[in-house]
This record gives C-alpha cells, structure tokens and sequence, in this order.
C-alpha cells in the first residue's frame, strides 16, 4: 500500500508524464519580446530629445537612429554616440529610452515622438 501511494504522489508531482507543448512555450516568449518597445520601434531616423543622466546635463535636440538595440545620437557639431538601448517605455505616443554608452558608461535617457508606431 506505501508502494502505491508513493507512486501516485510521484506521478502527481511529476505531471504524470505530461507533456509540455514546445511551441505554446516558445510562441509565450516570442509575444513578450514583441512587446517590448525597443523591438517594435522602428529601425529609422528620429528627431529626440537625449538628457546625459550620468552627469545631468540638459536636454539636447538630436537626431537619433535606431538600428536593433543600438541608437546613435547625432549631435550638431558632427560628433555622434552609439549606445546600446537598456529598456524602454511608452507613454501615449512618445518613447522614452534608457541606453548606456559602452565607452564612457554614462547613461542616457531619450524621449522619441512616434505617434504612428503600433504599440
């Protein structure tokens, strides 16, 4: 009777040999990551405006180019930054973005008007 009992408590702890459906999981995380706004948002030219956060400096009227998780800042001087895009979030139709500059460390915070970028 032990022996019985402890299988049946094995087997509904195990998921009685349930299987699980790979593609139900994968298709889960695939959803998610399409919701992330760094992935949704175009890789394109935007006008922005980009604060330094590291040394809190004022904002600057830039353009910025999202290539995947890069997004270079064009300053009008002719000097740029390539940081990489740390996350993002979306407020009605602005994009706000938290991105880190590999050489230096500092951290930017960028601000994209995007109305016609779905959500």
């Amino acid at each position: 009777m032990t022996g019985a009992l402890l299988i049946a408590l094995s087997s509904t702890l195990f998921g009685c040999g349930q299987k699980v459906d790979d593609k139900a999981a994968a298709s889960t995380v695939v959803q998610a990551a399409v919701r992330d706004p760094a992935q949704v948002l175009p890789d394109e030219k935007y006008e922005c405006e980009a604060r330094n956060v590291t040394r809190s400096e004022a904002p600057y009227s830039l353009e910025c180019e999202k290539v995947g998780n890069d997004l270079r800042l064009s300053f009008e001087n002719g000097g740029y930054l390539v940081t990489k895009i740390t996350s993002s979030r979306v407020t009605d139709s602005t994009w706000t973005i938290d991105a880190t500059h590999s050489e230096d460390g500092e951290d930017w915070e960028i601000e994209i008007d995007a109305p016609d970028v779905d959500r």
